[in-house]
């Protein structure tokens, strides 16, 4: 047995009498309830905003007018009133509670609203459970029909037939060429051999002369001087550990940097790994490879470096 209402509240129309006290109403909670209506007073302590919350999802996916407030005031019994809240979701349905005051009928009567939406299933904290399973399964797999105009089906087609014709060979042409290339090649027979080769690269081990490395290895050393003698370096907070860093990179297979955002993990440490290969004349040793979720990201962090390293 639980309480529907406050009993102060409730007006018996029959006599024309509040009910005090003495004579209060109960109402049965079916066995199959997951939720009484003390439980649904306690999960909603302002349930007019909680329903008007709840059908305005309902109207924004099936169209307005879903909930109906209907108000009348109580004859021969001041301040009293009675609301009817009719409802089409789930279903067609009307909700009634009669109160001594406007706010008392509407909230009583949104109590009643939410405590069918609760055992109905209907509701999942407190949101509305506009679809099932079945129905998104079936709405995923249902072909979304799509409307262009003549001249946006004419621009497609003329941009088809541009790529047909003129740049598809084009990208053949150069993967022809590509795979003919010394570089490929190679590539390939080292692929074959199961030797280490350079997956990003694959340059022609053949243009890598000891007298061009050695040159390369100096030019990275002088520019790396000019660097430390130009006194421009990064003030991030992650410059103080830079010799850490790097004896942790040299002393271990593998390194993990945890640091806040900002702090310079991603801009300086590929920088710090460099430097330190330049300054001892080995540049042309190290090869870094710095991943970005996004294209935008990692064009981004290129641009930043090549301008704190003076480079393109």
């Amino acid at each position: 047995m639980n309480n529907l209402f406050n009993t102060k509240d409730i007006i018996d129309e029959d006599n024309n009498d509040a009910i005090d006290e003495s004579t209060k109403t109960h109402h049965h909670t079916r066995i199959t309830d997951r939720f009484s209506f003390t439980d649904i007073e306690r999960m909603y302590k302002n349930p007019r905003a909680r329903v008007h919350e709840i059908y305005q999802l309902v109207n924004a996916q099936f169209g307005p007018n879903a909930i109906n407030y209907e108000y009348k005031q109580v004859r021969n019994k001041k301040n009293a009133w009675t609301t009817t809240i009719t409802v089409t979701w789930p279903e067609e349905m009307s909700f009634t509670s009669t109160a001594l005051s406007k706010a008392q009928s509407t909230n009583s009567a949104c109590l009643k609203l939410l405590h069918h939406l609760e055992n109905k299933r209907k509701l999942n904290h407190g949101k509305p459970i506009l679809y099932s399973a079945e129905d998104v399964k079936e709405m995923a797999n249902k072909p979304v029909p799509i409307k262009l105009s003549r001249e946006c089906l004419d621009d497609a087609s003329f941009i088809v037939d541009k790529y047909q014709s003129e740049i598809k060979v084009l990208i053949d042409n150069s993967a022809i060429d590509s795979s003919d290339s010394a570089s490929s090649k190679h590539y390939e027979a080292c692929l074959e051999a199961g030797s280490i080769v350079d997956p990003v690269g694959k340059s022609n081990p053949l243009s890598r002369t000891p007298q061009r490395i050695q040159d390369r290895n100096r030019l990275l050393k002088i520019r790396y001087e000019d660097r430390v003698l130009s006194g421009k370096g990064s003030d991030l907070p992650i410059t103080e550990f830079q010799d850490q860093i790097i004896r942790e990179i040299e002393s271990s297979q593998v390194v993990l940097i945890k640091g806040d955002t900002g702090c310079g993990k991603t801009t300086q440490v590929p920088q710090f790994i460099m430097d330190s290969f330049a300054k001892r004349g080995r540049a042309t040793d190290c090869n870094i490879i710095c991943a970005q979720p996004r294209r935008i990201s990692a064009t981004s962090l290129a641009e930043r470096i090549a301008s704190e390293r003076r480079e393109q």
